[in-house]
């Protein structure tokens, strides 16, 4: 009798793990076949320009409009990838950052003359420039601060000034509220940045949408109060902390995440991901009964 019970119980037993198998396997393929949707422009970084046609296919599903493309090539790949793109209705910027450039912005002007080059001599082109310079990552940024972000003002401004034709992006970080002075205004670095670009990109690196937009709150007020457009960002990974990216998390909280910026930020802004291929292998995550 006891031998029947026991048999009964393992069959009873296997039974509920067969079902709970199978939820997990449906609600997981449906969890990876789910793509991001939001209303806002939607940019993301991407620093390899050997990943190309599964990552496309995943940025157009996933709703992209812009990709920064890091590239100074400018040979035929170039453009394939730029046409392929523009097929999918994916802008493509040209994706460039040396915190050297505060000091000697030769190698930039080298750059951008063969931007332009490239952009009269074929058809596909790049809409713009998305520019990361950091320069707080120079070894003596604590010692000599307030010169180092003059210098990052005084580059931007000189910037829009050679190349008024061309559209410019600008990754800042959120902290960048010193003052410096340029010529006779006194304004914060952000907001002398936001007053030099067509856009400014947040790097807003939290993993909730109310962290998100605290950290760039200031940016956002002022860029909208200028008419310019800003873009809050989230990165993949980082180790930084748990609060700094999701890699902790999954797509499913990532996507949850960026859907709720809508309703915690009440004015223009955009979104993007830091970066392609990191945001391609985040984990989906699993959706058990309909939780």
């Amino acid at each position: 009798m006891k031998k029947k019970i026991i048999l009964f119980s393992l069959i009873i037993v296997g039974l509920i793990a067969s079902f709970f198998i199978t939820v997990f396997t449906i609600k997981s393929v449906n969890i990876k076949t789910q793509a991001l949707s939001i209303d806002q422009t939607l940019g993301v970084w991407w620093w390899n320009d050997e990943i190309n046609e599964e990552y496309l296919k995943f940025a157009k599903k996933n709703g992209v409009d812009e990709i920064y493309y890091c590239n100074t090539s400018f040979d035929a790949k170039t453009e394939d990838f730029i046409k392929k793109a523009n097929k999918l209705n994916i802008k493509v910027y040209a994706l460039w950052g040396e915190k050297e450039w505060c000091n000697d912005r030769t190698n930039f002007d080298v750059l951008m003359q063969k931007y332009f080059d490239f952009n009269q001599n074929n058809v596909a082109k790049f809409s713009g420039v998305h520019l990361d310079i950091e320069p707080h990552q120079f070894n003596d940024f604590k010692e000599n601060r307030n010169d180092y972000l003059l210098k990052f003002v005084e580059f931007a401004y000189t910037t829009k000034e050679s190349y008024s034709e061309v559209e410019f992006h600008y990754d800042i970080p959120f902290w960048f509220e010193d003052e410096v002075q340029h010529l006779e205004t006194t304004k914060k670095v952000y907001e002398h940045i936001v007053d030099c670009s067509s856009k400014v990109v947040v790097m807003s690196y939290r993993d909730t949408a109310e962290k998100i937009y605290s950290v760039a709150k200031d940016e956002i007020e002022y860029a909208n109060k200028m008419g310019k457009q800003i873009s809050v960002s989230v990165n993949m990974t980082s180790t930084e902390g748990d609060n700094v990216s999701f890699m902790e998390e999954n797509k499913v909280i990532l996507n949850a995440e960026l859907k709720k910026l809508s309703n915690v930020i009440k004015s223009d802004f955009g979104v993007c991901i830091h970066h392609i291929k990191t945001w391609y292998n985040l984990p989906h995550g699993i959706k058990v009964l309909g939780l």
